[in-house]
């Protein structure tokens, strides 16, 4: 267990203690340093955890496989949001493409998992759940003022172009059109 999961199960059982209630996943999403300086992405992450199933009895395809490829294992629905790229991309009013690319990136960090399927009419379905114990690893510590956050840019990254205004390149401070 790294250092910051050992501080985030202490500081959790100690808040159960003191009789605070467990938090909802799209709350830990928008208290978790994840995706700080990219609301985009944090707003995608976060609907992907509101559309999610809540529970077996809610809506879902009809045409969604029963069981596993193994034929045994019933077809898991509670967590899984089966939203469609496109309509994800609707909510958060974004295109498809930026969809699909932020989604890969949560991949690649592990913060979702997907399961694709097919209808029967041939057309490709993807389904996301979002692995709560990595967004629990990620809550910061205080929601307090003065936590420290991330720089929005990398040191040096950002240079002076010829329009930027810098000590040497000032507007000129006359009242030109005053005369």
């Amino acid at each position: 267990m790294t250092q910051q999961a050992a501080k985030l199960k202490a500081l959790m059982k100690a808040r159960r203690e003191d009789g605070e209630e467990e938090h909802s996943l799209p709350r830990k999403i928008v208290e978790s340093e994840l995706y700080d300086t990219k609301p985009t992405a944090r707003f995608l992450l976060n609907q992907i955890a509101v559309m999610a199933m809540k529970n077996e009895e809610a809506n879902y395809p009809e045409d969604a496989p029963e069981f596993y490829p193994d034929g045994v294992t019933p077809w898991e629905k509670t967590g899984w949001c089966w939203l469609s790229q496109h309509k994800l991309g609707l909510r958060v009013g974004i295109t498809e493409g930026q969809v699909l690319r932020l989604v890969k990136d949560f991949r690649e960090k592990g913060i979702i998992l997907q399961r694709k399927w097919y209808d029967d009419h041939g057309t490709p379905h993807a389904e996301y759940k979002i692995v709560e114990s990595v967004v629990d690893a990620f809550q910061r510590p205080s929601q307090n003022y003065g936590v420290e956050r991330p720089k929005r840019y990398r040191e040096g990254s950002r240079k002076a172009t010829p329009g930027s205004f810098s000590s040497t390149n000032q507007p000129k401070m006359g009242h030109e059109l005053d005369e």
